[in-house]
């Protein structure tokens, strides 16, 4: 899943099809989590929201 970009408002899929919303999220499968060692990074562009 390295490199995977996705929108604030939605899930990772995981090679297995399985929807995370966030890296380390409750209720994920152990076999997602067990040993896992993502993290995510936000990017906001404010100067997107400048032009109209």
């Amino acid at each position: 899943m390295q490199g995977q970009k996705v929108r604030f408002d939605q899930p990772f899929v995981a090679p297995d099809g399985t929807l995370i919303a966030y890296p380390h999220a409750p209720g994920v499968p152990a076999r997602h989590t067990l040993g896992c060692k993502c993290f995510c990074e936000y990017k906001i562009d404010f100067a997107a929201r400048l032009v109209p």
